[in-house]
C-alpha cells in the first residue's frame, strides 16, 4: 500500500526537514500521524500526494511512484490538506466534476456522509463556512473509496459532534483494501479510531501497530511514581506513567501520553520497544520449538 524508502526533502535552501526515513504501511489500515510542529507531518502527506517532490528517495503509493503523479496514482488516492480551498462552484457541479476521477465513487455513501455532517446541499461552496468546508472535502474523500486515504488535521473547524460522525464513518466505511493516514496534533481526537501509531521526527518515521505497542507498555496511575515510569505526568494528585507491560492493566492505551513519550523520551521508548518485540519473538519460536 505505502513504501517510502530513504527519503530525504528540504525547501530551496533549508536544510532537509525530512531525512532518510523509511517505513511501510500495508493494506487496511488506519493510521495516526503524529509528530511535534515542524517535523514535517504535513510535508510528507504531500510528498505522498504526490505534490511535492523528495530531495532523494522514493515513495510508493499503491504501487505507484507518488513523483510522477500518474493516472493510477490520482485514481486511488485522495488528500484533504489542513488549508481548504474549494473552487466556485456549486457543489453538485463539483461532485459532477470531480466523482468520475475516481472509480469507486459511491453517491449514495456521499449522501450518506453530508447527512451525517449536517451539511446544507446543494449551494456554491464558496458559501460554506471552514468547518463545512472540511466536511464536504472528508465526505467527498470518504465516497471517493480511495486505496489511500491522506487527512491532514482533518478535525481543524470541526465542532464536537462532527469529529464524532467523522470518527465512526471512518470506523463504519473502513475495509480491508484501504489505508488512511490521519495527521494530527489532537492525539486524543484519534482515541479508539487508529489501529496504527506514525510516530514521526525528522530522522526517523516510525510505524507500529497499536496490538503491538500493547503488548509492550500499559497505562497506569500510581500515587507515587514508580521507578520504572518511561514518562510520567501529574494527573489530579496522581501519576499517569506509562510503563513497560502489565497484565494487571485495564487501561486503554493513550495516545497522547504514547506520542509525548516519543518525543521526550524517545532512547528510552524504543530501547524498550525493541528489547519487548525481541523477547516475544524468542517467545514465540520457544512455543514452537516445544510443539515440535
Amino acid at each position: 500500500m505505502l513504501q517510502i524508502s530513504q527519503l530525504s526533502f528540504g525547501y530551496h535552501s533549508q536544510s532537509a526537514i525530512i531525512q532518510n526515513i523509511n517505513t511501510h504501511l500495508p493494506s487496511g489500515c488506519i493510521a495516526g500521524l503524529m509528530g511535534a510542529n515542524g517535523v514535517g507531518k504535513s510535508t510528507l502527506l504531500k510528498l505522498i500526494a504526490g505534490l511535492l517532490k523528495p530531495i532523494s528517495g522514493a515513495i510508493r503509493a499503491n504501487r505507484h511512484d507518488s513523483a510522477k503523479r500518474s493516472v493510477g496514482l490520482l485514481a486511488t488516492l485522495y488528500f484533504v490538506p489542513e488549508k481548504t480551498w474549494l473552487p466556485d462552484f456549486r457543489a453538485d457541479s463539483f461532485v459532477k466534476l470531480y466523482a468520475p476521477l475516481y472509480p469507486r465513487f459511491d453517491h449514495s455513501l456521499f449522501a450518506q456522509c453530508r447527512e451525517r455532517f449536517e451539511l446544507p446541499y446543494p449551494q456554491n461552496l464558496q458559501d460554506y463556512s471552514y468547518g463545512q468546508q472540511k466536511k464536504f472535502l472528508i465526505a467527498f474523500g470518504i465516497a471517493s473509496r480511495p486505496r489511500l486515504f491522506l487527512l491532514d488535521e482533518p478535525t481543524n473547524g470541526l465542532d464536537i459532534p462532527a469529529k464524532e460522525q467523522f470518527r465512526q464513518l471512518l470506523l463504519e466505511t473502513a475495509d480491508d483494501q484501504q489505508s488512511a493516514i490521519i495527521s494530527t496534533h489532537q492525539a486524543h481526537d484519534l482515541q479508539g479510531v487508529i489501529d496504527t501509531a506514525m510516530l514521526m521526527d525528522r530522522m526517523q518515521l516510525l510505524t507500529v501497530s497499536l496490538e503491538k505497542l500493547q503488548r509492550s507498555f500499559s497505562v497506569e496511575k500510581f500515587a507515587v511514581k514508580p521507578d520504572n515510569a518511561l514518562y510520567a505526568a501529574e494527573h489530579f494528585n496522581q501519576w499517569l506513567c506509562l510503563v513497560p507491560f502489565l497484565a494487571s492493566s485495564q487501561r486503554e492505551l493513550d495516545l497522547e501520553l504514547l506520542f509525548k513519550t516519543f518525543h521526550l523520551q524517545k532512547r528510552d521508548f524504543l530501547q524498550h520497544l525493541n528489547s519487548e518485540e525481541c523477547r516475544l519473538t524468542a517467545q514465540t519460536s520457544a512455543g514452537g520449538n516445544d510443539a515440535s
